[in-house]
């Protein structure tokens, strides 16, 4: 099987990791993968880094003719099996192009819903040659479903996936971050994670922390992410915004990390208060490293987070609830085990790679016997 993964983004955060891993995946499982990707961008560095067979292309908007022509002659040389869009913009290039390649199934990941219908004559001619449409949860689903110009059976949820042996607390210690952050081993440290703009909840991370040292002086907080590509002035609105408050000196930013296992290893608690969330792989990776959780109740968060189960949800845009579901955790270490032991039983049950895999690859060939039948 030779396929083409297509992500042609800009930034890097879970939708680029995900079409990166997926290909990755592949490979290991001896399926051909190609990535197309945007010259430059993180996406295609991290692909070259890993000896990734890469197709970089740039075009100059949604219907650029001289990159349809281009990925019809690149799809005709390296006559893919399927080509499995993350990056819904990219149909505009893909789907025309692949109309004379009859037999190449065409599928789109939605990592993120949409506000716009897309029902109108020009998206339902582009859809027409999608052959199916994965939600990575069921919030998207419903979203897709009542946007897109698609029948609900050709729309079916694979969830984001996290790599179990990496994300193991049996095998990961956090003691090295601790020490390179002058956390004391002792201290309890409340983390969160992702990239620096205002929806992933910075403000009320960091109002949190403050309330929290205003009882508690013994607690650390620890901020893993850095600004993607156009966000830098908003990710230093946050630090800014953090010098505001009395943190104690107890706050650490500690800016992109690739070594997120020893990261999460060295909190006790994720804390991940979005205001919206189609997923957030950085829960599952919490609570594959059996950390507790507290998120947003919103979107795709509760699918993840079982409420009272492996962790807590809150209200989002409310630092108040939030600090007192910290403060909770942080007062009863026998919930705090709990709630880590079933996260990473549910991490096992639900998110593990393997089985994600397993379901895309049975979806690859699902899609290729159709498009032979036509």
């Amino acid at each position: 099987m030779r396929v083409i993964q297509a992500c042609r983004s800009r930034s890097w955060g879970g939708m680029e990791m995900v079409a990166v891993n997926t290909a990755l995946r592949l490979r290991a499982r001896g399926v051909s993968s190609v990535l197309l990707a945007f010259p430059g961008t993180p996406v295609e560095k991290t692909a070259r880094a890993n000896g990734l067979e890469l197709l970089s292309m740039e075009w100059g908007g949604y219907l650029d003719a001289g990159g349809i022509r281009r990925f019809r002659m690149e799809a005709g040389r390296l006559s893919p099996d399927v080509v499995h869009v993350h990056q819904a913009k990219d149909l505009w290039m893909i789907a025309p192009a692949l109309r004379r390649l009859k037999t190449v199934p065409l599928i789109l990941t939605r990592h993120v819903g949409t506000q716009k219908p897309k029902r109108d004559w020009l998206h339902a001619g582009l859809y027409r040659r999608v052959d199916r449409i994965i939600a990575i949860s069921g919030v998207i689903r419903k979203n897709v479903a009542d946007t897109h110009p698609i029948a609900q059976e050709r729309i079916l949820t694979i969830p984001n996936g996290v790599d179990l042996a990496a994300f193991d607390p049996a095998r990961v210690s956090g003691a090295a971050v601790r020490r390179k952050f002058g956390i004391p081993l002792g201290a309890p440290v409340i983390g969160t994670a992702g990239r620096m703009n205002w929806w992933k909840g910075y403000r009320e991370f960091l109002m949190c922390a403050e309330e929290v040292l205003r009882r508690d002086s013994r607690v650390w907080f620890l901020a893993a992410g850095g600004a993607t590509v156009g966000e830098e002035e908003e990710a230093r609105a946050i630090r800014d915004f953090a010098g505001s408050l009395n943190l104690r000196g107890r706050l650490v930013f500690a800016g992109f990390c690739e070594d997120m296992p020893e990261i999460y290893a060295a909190m006790d608690m994720l804390v991940y208060p979005a205001y919206a969330e189609a997923f957030g792989i950085v829960l599952i990776e919490a609570m594959a490293m059996g950390l507790p959780v507290i998120a947003s109740d919103c979107d795709g968060i509760p699918e993840i987070v079982k409420n009272g189960e492996t962790g807590i949800l809150v209200p989002a845009r409310e630092a108040g609830p939030l600090a007192q579901a910290v403060l909770d955790l942080l007062n009863n270490a026998e919930k705090r085990q709990a709630f880590g032991r079933r996260g990473r039983a549910r991490a096992e049950r639900c998110y593990d790679w393997e089985r994600i895999l397993d379901d895309t690859m049975n979806l690859y060939r699902t899609v290729i016997q159709e498009r032979s039948l036509h």
